[in-house]
């Protein structure tokens, strides 16, 4: 079955109604080497965005949609990863949960920078700690190993969808090389994810 697009209108009216739901679960890549170079580094984007104009607001209502949920969700990646490096039982998942921490930390303040180049996004999510956030933050050792790798190993693909319908489908050219360029880094997130669930299922 196709997945519903973003961009059409009676998706995009949809998705104003689900920007505030939970997207709490995370992704997670193997330690940084010189295989992990992205295209452009999200800390390059901030810098361009940073060094241009803001543009008038003519973004469609998929684009305003497609960065009003990526934010937030990278504001709950960072959250479930803080509660990574702090709780997990196993160096290989910590470690894991710090390399998701970088990643989600310049994913956000590039998105950031590109928001305000656009002109903001007005009522867009503050960011909301969701029961599945809480249920982890309890859990601790081998548990909490567990549940934090079947949490993000769940929202991976969700995060992959997000991104590559923007990257197919935005017309708005910062929106959609922005998502194509972050899709490397989220295909590794998503293939370290499925390899530790092997171990930890």
């Amino acid at each position: 079955m196709k997945t519903p697009s973003l961009f059409t209108p009676r998706a995009a009216a949809r998705l104003g109604l689900l920007v505030l739901g939970s997207f709490c679960v995370g992704h997670t890549v193997l330690a940084a080497g010189p295989s992990r170079v992205r295209q452009v580094s999200a800390s390059t984007w901030v810098k361009q965005f940073a060094a241009e104009p803001l543009a008038a607001d003519g973004l469609r209502a998929g684009e305003k949609a497609f960065l009003a949920k990526a934010i937030e969700t990278a504001r709950q990646q960072m959250r479930l990863a803080q509660v990574g490096v702090s709780q997990a039982g196993s160096s290989e998942v910590r470690s894991h949960a710090l390399q998701l921490a970088s990643d989600y930390r310049e994913l956000h303040d590039a998105l950031e920078a590109l928001i305000r180049r656009k002109g903001g996004l007005a009522g867009a999510p503050a960011g909301a700690t969701s029961e599945t956030y809480q249920k982890l933050a309890e859990k601790s050792g081998a548990d909490f190993d567990r549940e934090f790798v079947r949490t993000v190993a769940t929202a991976s693909g969700q995060v992959m969808n997000l991104f590559e319908m923007a990257a197919g489908e935005a017309k708005d050219p910062d929106v959609r090389d922005f998502a194509a360029n972050e899709l490397p880094i989220l295909r590794a997130h998503r293939n370290t994810i499925a390899d530790l669930k092997k171990t930890y299922d």
